[in-house]
């Protein structure tokens, strides 16, 4: 089965409803071989890059052989550099730009090796705690979210920011709040809002589905990116969460709903502060 796929990758709340359309073609595709050919020339943004990188485990989760067929040199070039050309056609399990997440141990250990190069100055403590709760992220999809693949991605762009980005095929936060609050059906009228709130409860302080012990949320992530005038985005099913650089957070419909769950934190270049912990 051929795809010919023309719409943007660019950014914005468009370019997450071109992937998840774009998800749903596939997945919902009778045949099991799909060529998908991206016919659009204009620029891709790197997180969609990688989500399009994500795809193909997606397709595999859904019993499909997806081969993605670019549309020029720039696109293969942002393809290589994110590391996705070796995952895929060289089977290289030891990138640390592209990666599947499985082990704990591991995680932590590509965390604290890209958070070398963030473009920030940080105390050691502050440092440690980002390792620590960044990998918090990355192996609660792992472990919370049933997918059988979890992938994530660390990149530079124009060497004055650097992005975490993980991807799983699970079932997702939204449900995982679901189920934690034995939540079953939602009256399709007000689904979005209620999807929303659900959403937004998982960033409260202290709040978690996981039973105690459990780690640092999503609260100390969006506190962060607010003071570094960073980026927080969060995708799943018909929610786009972002958090924007001036600390403001909105919440968008997705008509398409999103497969999995898509997670990016933007740290930006401040070279005139130093980051600490509160108290330090």
């Amino acid at each position: 089965m051929r795809i010919d796929y023309d719409k943007k990758f660019f950014n914005g709340k468009s370019a997450f409803e071109n992937v998840a359309d774009l998800q749903n073609k596939i997945c919902t595709a009778k045949e099991t071989n799909i060529d998908v050919y991206l016919t659009n020339s204009f620029r891709y943004g790197k997180t969609f890059v990688f989500l399009l990188g994500c795809l193909i485990v997606l397709s595999v989760q859904f019993g499909k052989r997806l081969k993605l067929y670019l549309p020029n040199k720039r696109l293969m070039d942002h393809v290589r550099e994110m590391g996705i050309w070796d995952y895929y056609r060289l089977k290289r399990k030891d990138l640390h730009t592209f990666f599947r997440l499985e082990n704990p141990t591991d995680v932590i250990q590509l965390v604290a090796r890209n958070l070398e190069d963030a473009p920030i100055q940080m105390t050691d403590k502050l440092n440690e705690a980002l390792v620590s709760i960044i990998g918090e992220v990355y192996n609660n999809a792992v472990e919370h979210s049933e997918a059988k693949y979890v992938m994530g991605g660390c990149y530079k762009k124009l060497r004055k920011k650097l992005y975490f980005s993980c991807y799983d095929t699970g079932v997702g936060i939204i449900s995982n709040v679901k189920n934690y609050f034995n939540i079953n059906g939602l009256p399709s009228y007000d689904k979005f809002e209620i999807n929303a709130k659900l959403l937004g409860w998982a960033f409260g302080k202290g709040h978690s589905t996981k039973p105690q012990p459990r780690g640092v949320g999503f609260d100390w992530l969006l506190d962060f990116a607010k003071i570094n005038h960073g980026r927080v985005t969060i995708c799943n099913n018909d929610v786009l969460f972002v958090q924007n650089p001036q600390g403001e957070k909105h919440f968008a419909e997705l008509q398409n709903p999103f497969r999995g769950t898509f997670f990016e934190l933007e740290i930006v270049e401040t070279r005139d502060v130093i980051y600490k912990l509160k108290g330090e």
